[in-house]
């Protein structure tokens, strides 16, 4: 199910995705976001952002950092606002957008998480 494993690369269609790009509206593996985004200037330029963990299709939003889950808008809200219990709220922080072609470990100052 795309909850437990989430979905194939539109590019490649052969691993995960696990970033979105806002500009073509899809999600890539890293390595065929890498590919795709060095084509050209023009393809350099487009915003791109983790994948959500609960949904697997939306781009991310949001780090709850008890949870240790990047969410998007609407799991986030399901998760941390709808029915809010009593109980303290969790800690969470922004999830950056990028854009050009990082290397692995910008990728991992931009996302210390992962």
């Amino acid at each position: 199910s795309a909850e437990v494993m989430g979905y194939l690369c539109e590019y490649c269609g052969e691993r995960r995705s696990v970033v979105y790009c806002r500009s073509d509206m899809a999600g890539l593996c890293l390595s065929c976001d890498s590919k795709v985004h060095s084509a050209n200037a023009l393809s350099r330029r487009h915003s791109r952002t983790l994948i959500c963990e609960r949904c697997a299709s939306q781009p991310a939003f949001v780090r709850c950092i008890d949870e240790r889950a990047t969410l998007c808008q609407s799991c986030d809200w399901m998760e941390h606002h709808q029915g809010a219990s009593s109980s303290p709220p969790h800690t969470r922080e922004a999830v950056c957008w990028y854009s050009s072609c990082p290397s692995a470990s910008e990728l991992s100052s931009i996302w210390p998480f992962l």
